[in-house]
């Protein structure tokens, strides 16, 4: 239950160790009004809503991926091959 590729949310535990992990990376504020161009860009590329897609495009214009829990736009990003490799499905990352 909640496990990975379950479709359903995670345990508390499990969301609490993957916040833990996300944390220790470094983290670096970034405005959005200079990402809004490309995200508008992706949004209607992908049909997706513009905030998400402003940290899909501050990850392609970084080179780093995307993180995300939300599947719909990890579907939605994995079918376009120039964006594809710029996302990657939380919970499809292994656990230490």
């Amino acid at each position: 239950m909640g496990g990975r590729g379950s479709g359903q949310r995670p345990r508390a535990e499990e969301a609490a160790q993957r916040l833990a992990l996300l944390l220790r990376g470094p983290v670096t504020l970034v405005g959005s009004r200079e990402l809004l161009d490309a995200a508008l860009g992706l949004s209607l590329d992908l049909s997706h809503p513009v905030y998400a897609c402003v940290y899909l495009a501050l990850a392609i214009r970084d080179g780093m991926p995307l993180l995300t829990a939300d599947r719909r736009l990890w579907n939605a990003v994995a079918r376009r091959k120039r964006v594809a490799s710029h996302i990657r499905l939380l919970g499809e990352i292994p656990l230490p």
